[in-house]
């Protein structure tokens, strides 16, 4: 076996290579552990999302911002779990107030993926961070073959002190961040920036243009500007909760060739509602809903017209 290289026999240099196989062996056991742990589900709601842009040095960068916020009351950053830019609320529908099912590792509690009610986005097994930890894992291989490479028993140890500083160093710099305190913002109301009723100004300076012109009690026939009636012909009715998610479903009649227009179901609690595209009883419409909602109002969207829920015809 030909000798090492001369730098090698700098302690200091061996050392630092060391140390690098150090900070793999951390990152081989926390993605191990990941693996076989088992993994736990937290329902919470999206308190923060907001996406900035950065430009510096010749180059333009996103800054995330998804805070959640579990049924214990207590917040969770999503994006600080190491893939921000997978969580931007136009990919995902993480929108302030919806309602998301955040699976964790046993492990060491890092998140995993959060999945909304219309699309699930993987976290620690997203492409770029599989591919950090791959790289990591090479350089550490590297490393620990050149700094094993002419080994003297006399120069061991500073070595030794190297690769466990490394460890230690990585465990730190990896570990999951502890969950926060109580959310600093307050959920959204589930009126959605409309007032009670939807016919006055919005309570939102932001939001304006959310009131409709008129409210009908339920059972009264709504024509739409896409060729088709729709009647509530019954009040909500809260199902179970489908891959985690509380819903609820409006029976509707559909009269017309027409397509449905989007709806939006507001109420009194926190949160925003979701409509599924897909409803699995038939003459009915299905929202993901915050678990303290309690059903007002279906507005159908540039309609101009809400229908109220807790009125009968």
């Amino acid at each position: 076996m030909p000798d090492p290289p001369v730098v090698l026999d700098r302690p200091w240099v061996r050392g630092a290579l060391v140390a690098l196989a150090g900070a793999g062996v951390t990152v081989a056991v926390q993605w191990v552990g990941q693996a076989t742990a088992p993994t736990e589900q937290v329902r919470a709601v999206i308190s923060e999302s907001s996406t900035e842009l950065r430009e510096g040095r010749g180059e333009k960068t996103r800054d995330h911002t998804v805070v959640a916020v579990t049924e214990a009351g207590r917040e969770i950053d999503l994006a600080g779990s190491g893939n921000g830019a997978g969580l931007t609320r136009h990919a995902a529908g993480l929108h302030r107030g919806v309602p998301v099912v955040v699976t964790r590792s046993a492990f060491d509690g890092e998140v995993l993926s959060v999945r909304s009610p219309l699309a699930t986005v993987p976290v620690a097994v997203a492409p770029n961070v599989v591919g950090l930890r791959v790289g990591v894992l090479v350089v550490a291989v590297a490393a620990l073959g050149f700094g094993v490479w002419g080994w003297s028993r006399a120069t061991v140890g500073i070595p030794v002190l190297c690769a466990v500083a490394g460890i230690l160093l990585t465990a730190v710099l990896i570990r999951p961040g502890t969950d926060g305190g109580p959310p600093r913002y307050p959920l959204s109301d589930a009126m959605a920036g409309y007032a009670d009723p939807p016919t006055g100004p919005s309570p939102d300076p932001l939001l304006t243009s959310r009131s409709v012109d008129a409210v009908v009690p339920t059972g009264t026939a709504v024509a739409t500007t896409r060729g088709v009636s729709l009647t509530v012909t019954g009040p909500p009715r809260r199902g179970g909760r489908a891959d985690g998610f509380t819903t609820v479903s409006v029976p509707l009649a559909v009269d017309g060739g027409g397509s449905t227009p989007p709806m939006r179901l507001i109420g009194t609690g926190t949160g925003t509602t979701v409509e599924l595209p897909a409803c699995p009883d038939g003459g009915t419409a299905c929202f993901v809903v915050p678990d303290d909602l309690v059903p007002r109002y279906l507005v159908l969207l540039n309609q101009d017209v809400a229908i109220a829920l807790d009125q009968p015809g």
